[in-house]
């Protein structure tokens, strides 16, 4: 029987030697949840946080039909930590199989990254604040920028974001989408009729100096092509593409 993991901790072993940002978030305990077939010693785990699902450990088509009380989710992002967890995967979502991209943290120019902080004049950059942190989850492009934290008081004390304002409402801007020890997860997004303008390049190299100067690692992990390039002209590198299936009604 498939339960939530009370000491999530227990699971780590399953998930591999490197955990990105998000699978780290879930294993602390701080954000997400870990689910698997034995509440102390799992053999098989499945970590959520927001749209990734990461499934680790032995394959098991009762965990990969496993869904958590807050399911049907309207998008997921299944990721295989092993072999036998991609042969399983691949037999029902084949066809939506796809790369993405692990980047690492190299070592970031302070000066490039202060050039790329500039955008078009019209355009005022800033940190987040509470009216600007409820005006994000209103809306499906900005959401989630912010969206994985229970409120204002949790992303305070855990996230940090900086958006690009135009007439005083949020157009772009690079957020936390996870938390862990040290770490955060980096999500940027433009709103649609202002992209093509440097304006997440621009927050997101903000974004990055916020981390710097707090001695936060900026953690990255690119959906797209367009995402990898991004992330390469702020500093980081490739490390490795990894197998994914982006799966809709999961």
């Amino acid at each position: 029987m498939i339960c939530r993991l009370e000491t999530p901790a227990a699971a780590a072993a399953l998930f591999g030697p490197a955990h990105p940002v998000i699978l780290r978030a879930c294993l602390e305990g701080t954000m997400g949840a870990v689910y698997g077939d034995h509440p102390a010693a799992p053999k098989s785990a499945l970590a959520l946080l927001g749209d990734f699902a990461f499934f680790a450990g032995r394959a098991s088509r009762e965990l990969e039909d496993f869904r958590p009380p807050d399911s049907p989710r309207p998008f997921a992002l299944l990721i295989p930590r092993s072999a036998e967890w991609h042969r399983l995967l691949s037999e029902r979502y084949g066809p939506m199989e796809f790369s993405r991209f692990a980047m690492k943290a190299g070592t970031f120019s302070r000066a490039r990254l202060e050039t790329l902080a500039s955008c078009p004049s019209e355009y005022t950059i800033c940190n987040i604040n509470q009216e600007l942190y409820n005006l994000c989850r209103q809306f499906p492009w900005s959401r989630d920028l912010v969206g994985q934290f229970f409120g204002w008081e949790a992303f305070q004390a855990h996230g940090l974001a900086v958006l690009a304002l135009r007439d005083g409402v949020p157009v772009a801007g690079a957020g936390t989408y996870a938390a862990c020890a040290g770490a955060i997860e980096i999500e940027a997004d433009t709103r649609e009729d202002h992209r093509r303008r440097g304006l997440a390049r621009a927050c997101c190299a903000r974004l990055i100096l916020a981390c710097l100067d707090r001695g936060i690692t900026p953690g990255w992990d690119a959906h797209t092509p367009a995402s990898l390039s991004l992330a390469e002209q702020l500093g980081y590198r490739l490390e490795s593409p990894y197998p994914a299936f982006a799966v809709s009604e999961w």
